[in-house]
């Protein structure tokens, strides 16, 4: 049986019928637009520890470069000559601006835990030069960090089309659960289109932790 949650309605994605799983099964894959892979000229990961399979799938299908920013990755060299590791933490040992300066038609696959809120001002900004954009949102079991995603999701400029929730992180609740992460996909393309009766999970998505059901996702409301 699967968990139920609720969120606003501003978290309900567009439809897309071209979403593509990247990554291992369970825990670091996530559903992306086809559309926006073919677009890129490069990829660029926050955070990757010790799987770079979203990244080896993104370039293979792509054919373009991945620059893969971690301070504690426990990679040293990817086996990929398209991928780069930086043990470097953006944010604290180099910032945004240096990270995305000369780079055009990029996505982004970003999973901080937590200091992806750094980074969304800089997105709202420069919206133009990203193709796509996976992002893990961390501890929006807060009220205040739910609705800096909320602000996030009406401000960004690429619609949102795909919600997870990560089921490794959450609150059981007596009739629903509270969702202590999720994960958000972006695109730039034009391939969507509003479908009100959207349901989630997505046939694609698979269970974060697979000894845990996924989550039932409805909509309602507003923050």
């Amino acid at each position: 049986m699967l968990n139920k949650t609720v969120l606003p309605a501003l978290f309900q994605p567009f439809h897309c019928s071209d979403l593509q799983r990247l990554g291992k099964p369970h825990d670091g894959g996530y559903l992306v637009n086809q559309h926006d892979i073919r677009k890129s000229n490069t990829l660029v990961s926050f955070g990757v520890n010790d799987d770079v399979s979203f990244e080896q799938q993104f370039v293979g299908l792509q054919e373009c470069l991945g620059y893969l920013y971690d301070r504690e990755s426990k990679i040293d060299h990817a086996d990929d000559l398209r991928l780069q590791i930086i043990k470097k933490h953006v944010v604290r040992d180099v910032s945004i601006q240096e990270v995305f300066e000369g780079l055009d038609q990029v996505f982004l696959k970003c999973d901080i835990e937590g200091d992806e809120y750094f980074l969304l001002n800089y997105l709202i900004n420069h919206y133009k030069q990203f193709t796509g954009a996976v992002i893990e949102f961390h501890q929006v079991e807060k009220q205040e960090r739910l609705q800096q995603v909320a602000n996030f999701i009406a401000k960004f400029r690429l619609p949102l089309v795909h919600i997870h929730i990560n089921n490794w992180f959450f609150y059981k609740l007596p009739e629903i659960s509270a969702p202590s992460v999720i994960e958000l996909t972006f695109s730039s393309s034009e391939n969507l289109s509003y479908k009100p009766d959207l349901s989630f999970p997505h046939a694609l998505d698979m269970p974060n932790n697979p000894n845990n059901a996924d989550f039932d996702i409805r909509f309602m409301g507003a923050l």
